[in-house]
């Protein structure tokens, strides 16, 4: 893939049934028509491991699976046209919306880059999604990512690339993705280099916002959740 700029990551996050799991999987591996789209950058998305948060509260006694795909647009302009377009015209075909029980979608801004090279999609086969609720301070927080957080990740074996981004409908909240070549490479970032970052951050004073009076406005602490995706290779979409 060229190395081209990117602005816009709509992130879809859908609940989906054992039972849709497959059907589902089927859909989301005939999106190949985005490939054409003006501004289309590329497309990728997996499972998520492990235990997962309802995307709504109906069919809460069903076992369920949660799935993101992640779109990466060159402008929003680029996004809206497509939306506009040729997204309907997918869906009618592959009739998605019957194999999932609930859907989110999110915009995100691009922030930053912690890329050494231009993404590789292939060689992408697992997603770390870190998001970060009640950043006030925003400068202070793309500090830390280049002071910090991308000296370490460029260091780390199966480091792929990756980026932080601003959520549109909410500019306090972040979410920074990386990704990464092996679950094994992550596993051992997330072992051995993680700790030790978070432990010098906590020195620095940095990751933690203690509440405190800004401009009359009391600011609470940071929160921060994270998840990893299995990259499902039938989902990618790369630019033609």
């Amino acid at each position: 893939m060229a190395l081209v700029k990117q602005a816009i990551a709509k992130i879809i996050t859908c609940q989906v049934t054992d039972k849709k799991q497959q059907s589902f999987t089927h859909s989301q591996s005939l999106w190949g028509l985005t490939a054409s789209c003006e501004g289309f950058i590329g497309q990728l998305g997996g499972w998520v491991q492990g235990e997962c948060e309802q995307v709504s509260e109906e069919h809460n006694s069903d076992s369920h699976n949660q799935a993101v795909v992640i779109g990466l647009w060159q402008s929003q302009q680029d996004l809206t046209d497509f939306m506009e377009s040729t997204h309907d015209d997918i869906i009618e075909q592959n009739l998605q919306p019957s194999t999932f029980i609930a859907c989110q979608v999110n915009r995100h801004q691009h922030v930053l880059s912690m890329s050494l090279k231009a993404l590789n999609i292939p060689e992408i086969q697992l997603i770390s999604l870190v998001t970060c609720e009640g950043v006030i301070d925003k400068q202070k927080f793309v500090d830390e990512q280049k002071q910090f957080g991308i000296p370490a990740l460029q260091k780390q074996l199966g480091f792929v690339g990756g980026d932080v981004w601003q959520q549109e409908k909410d500019s306090n909240k972040y979410l920074v993705l990386t990704y990464w070549s092996s679950e094994q490479a992550y596993e051992v970032y997330n072992l051995e280099t993680l700790p030790n970052l978070t432990q010098l951050l906590n020195q620095e004073n940095i990751t933690q916002v203690s509440p405190q009076n800004v401009s009359g406005m009391k600011v609470s602490p940071r929160k921060i959740t994270s998840k990893t995706v299995l990259v499902e290779r039938r989902w990618d979409v790369i630019a033609g």
